[in-house]
């Protein structure tokens, strides 16, 4: 009678120990499946911001070409005629700059007798030429209708952070992870 009784209290209580290892697992990997989520929004994130700064240092270097442009003798003058402006060395190639008369209204609806000289610029990053970042400049010199008819220089440059290398040289715009970022630099007055 005694070895019965001895098998019924093992058998009442032997299920507490697989409940106590299954809870234990699921907490574990309650766990691990939140850190795995946390990583990967911060993977996401930290992937995101390396886009965005290569997009911001092409829009940079566009702004930098484009100062570039004013100061050398293709874009001394304040206005020019429309085609073919001439070409400048940014980057890593010779950029053909076009003009044309800038139409108000326009994003600059203040200025009149302008015109707009635009140029796509190819920055390579490092020896890949498949992982290119670029800068679409336009360049508007005119005159502002504002206060003192004063000479106006404004320099537009879109940066993006996957580019096409080829002719003719852009954004990849139907790309999803294709970034564009933009920088203004604007002068009033003599240059």
């Amino acid at each position: 009678m005694n070895k019965s009784y001895c098998y019924k209290k093992n058998k009442k209580n032997g299920g507490y120990t697989l409940l106590f290892a299954m809870l234990t697992a699921a907490l574990v990997l309650g766990v691990a499946v939140f850190i795995l989520s946390v990583s990967r929004g911060q993977y996401i994130l930290s992937a995101t911001a390396r886009e965005s700064s290569l997009a911001v240092y092409a829009s940079d270097s566009g702004i930098e070409c484009g100062s570039f442009a004013i100061r050398s003798t293709i874009l001394s003058t304040t206005t020019a005629g429309v085609g073919s402006a001439g070409t400048i060395s940014c980057g890593s190639n010779a950029i053909g700059i076009t003009a044309s008369a800038y139409s108000t209204p326009g994003n600059y609806p203040n200025l009149i007798n302008g015109t707009a000289y635009t140029a796509t610029v190819s920055f390579p990053l490092g020896n890949s030429s498949d992982n290119t970042s670029c800068a679409v400049l336009t360049i508007i010199k005119g005159i502002s209708s504002v206060g003192n008819p004063d000479p106006v220089t404004i320099i537009e440059s879109r940066g993006y952070n996957i580019c096409n290398n080829s002719n003719p040289i852009g954004p990849i715009v139907d790309n999803p992870l294709t970034v564009e970022r933009a920088l203004v630099l604007s002068h009033v007055g003599q240059e």
